[in-house]
């Protein structure tokens, strides 16, 4: 049944995925790299809709995986004929087709306990209060799944940024899952990032454990062992995308908290990872392409929330210009000398 499956939802795939059924083809594979969940979460951003898509079938494909496991289900889908055609509508015409089957035959409250989805826009944050008492603030472009269950609370960060105020339960560990990571408290303030494949979580209060995690299921509690680091308060943790190794050092916790605030605290940094930065918040974007510009570093602590009010301050303190402006873009260039 595996093998069936992985021929349907699994065509070759040359090139960067352009659609949900390619990615979800692309993100299924053993193959798939940290380049390729970073360029799908640019692309979800991009794509709401094609995001969505993707979310439908993955659940589909879940299901499918679970039910597959049981004989009543199983039974069901051995008498399913396969498609022969394998392209995008095909596929996920199949999975539907395959999933309605089993439901029709066996349902299970593994396949309907499914988790909430909280998601926020560009410029949007919100708030969410759990049933336990626990309140996640999500910061721009983010999107966390979350499921409450009697034994523990499991939240999965797919990507963006949330500060977790955690409800003290001993016996029901708070565990936030990001790729192959787990923090995890019992009562505790923290805020995790995962932003192009990057890693980050830091610690205000309490104390949190960071673990390795199974992308393709989650691990019980017992199973997981000791945690890799223990994060004291005033502590963070970093990890960059290429995945070498986890960098603890003080946090500054004014400047990674000033996103609650509206605010982007800079300290030297590089003006191109500043605009990317400030990018986040906004629909009016802000583009430097001259690379010597954007390796220049810039300080202060701006808004947010105004990208104009930023590109004025950088042609103010950097040897640069408005080149051209409109109701999306603001194009920085170098200032001719003399």
């Amino acid at each position: 049944m595996r093998d069936r499956l992985r021929l349907i939802t699994t065509p070759e795939i040359a090139e960067t995925p352009r659609d949900a059924a390619g990615w979800l083809a692309r993100l299924l594979s053993d193959q798939h790299t940290p380049d390729d969940v970073a360029a799908f979460e640019r692309w979800s951003l991009e794509h709401p809709e094609g995001r969505a898509d993707y979310e439908r079938m993955a659940d589909l494909t879940a299901m499918l995986s679970a039910a597959a496991g049981n004989p009543k289900s199983r039974a069901v889908l051995r008498s399913s004929r396969p498609a022969q055609v394998l392209g995008r509508r095909s596929t996920i015409a199949i999975i539907v087709a395959l999933a309605a089957s089993v439901f029709a035959a066996f349902i299970t409250p593994t396949l309907l306990d499914r988790p909430a989805v909280y998601e926020t826009r560009v410029g949007e944050m919100r708030r969410v209060e759990l049933k336990d008492g626990s309140v996640i603030t999500l910061n721009v472009g983010s999107r966390l799944r979350v499921r409450m269950e009697e034994s523990e609370r499991v939240l999965w960060l797919d990507h963006g940024e949330a500060r977790f105020e955690v409800a003290h339960d001993a016996s029901r560990p708070f565990r936030v899952f990001s790729d192959d990571r787990e923090v995890r408290a019992l009562g505790t303030v923290f805020d995790v990032r995962r932003t192009d494949g990057n890693f980050r979580v830091v610690l205000e209060t309490g104390s949190v454990g960071l673990f390795p995690a199974d992308r393709r299921r989650l691990r019980p509690v017992a199973e997981t062992g000791q945690p890799v680091t223990v994060l004291a308060p005033g502590q963070m943790a970093e990890a960059s995308a290429d995945g070498t190794g986890l960098d603890v050092e003080t946090a500054d916790l004014e400047v990674t908290g000033a996103w609650r605030d509206h605010r982007l605290v800079l300290d030297d940094r590089p003006l191109g990872e500043a605009v990317a930065e400030i990018n986040r918040y906004n629909a009016r974007v802000i583009v430097v392409d001259d690379p010597v510009l954007a390796a220049m570093p810039i300080s202060g602590v701006f808004r947010t929330d105004e990208p104009d009010a930023f590109a004025q301050a950088v042609v103010m303190v950097l040897p640069a210009r408005v080149a051209a402006r409109d109701g999306e873009m603001v194009r920085l260039e170098r200032r001719p000398k003399g």
